[in-house]
């Protein structure tokens, strides 16, 4: 039996031992890079999307560091929440992730997504800014900062008028 080969009537499977070791290395990696807010992170994720998936074991920190697509599932388009207290507590998960990670751009970009949906829209424009200072060709950010700026504009005719 090769390497590469497991034997499929083993009581005891037989793993290749180079997937097995990168495997370790991947989780090392993970581990490294997010220190210690991929947990806080995960948790943000899961409240601004509460309304669509049930609380899971995905890691979205690394699948939406890892994969540029991940955001732009269809599950993801309308980051519902179960409730504005669902909002505020990710914004507070994500001030904590950004504390403790500045250059991490997903943080601030849901950060600002959490708060778009409790119509603050300047502190939105702030962090969709922000994320496109970390990142210049992260398209998505500048779409939702333009998107906050003719709500802004909305509510502030509102008061004119009213």
């Amino acid at each position: 039996m090769t390497e590469n080969n497991t034997e499929s009537n083993s009581l005891v499977p037989i793993q290749n031992t180079s997937i097995v070791k990168a495997g370790n290395l991947i989780k090392i990696t993970n581990k490294l890079v997010f220190n210690e807010i991929e947990n806080i992170f995960n948790e943000a994720f899961y409240l601004i999307n509460s309304k669509h998936f049930q609380r899971n074991s995905e890691n979205f920190c690394f699948l939406i560091q890892y994969n540029s697509k991940y955001l732009n599932d269809r599950k993801f388009k309308d980051y519902e929440a179960n409730s504005d207290e669902d909002y505020e507590k990710a914004i507070e998960l994500f001030s904590t992730v950004i504390i403790k990670q500045p250059s991490f751009k997903y943080a601030y970009y849901l950060r600002g997504i959490a708060k778009d949906h409790l119509k603050d829209y300047k502190g939105a424009i702030s962090d969709y800014t922000k994320t496109i200072e970390i990142d210049p060709n992260f398209e998505n950010a500048y779409f939702y900062r333009e998107g906050a700026k003719l709500l802004l504009v909305d509510i502030d005719w509102d008061k004119l008028i009213g």
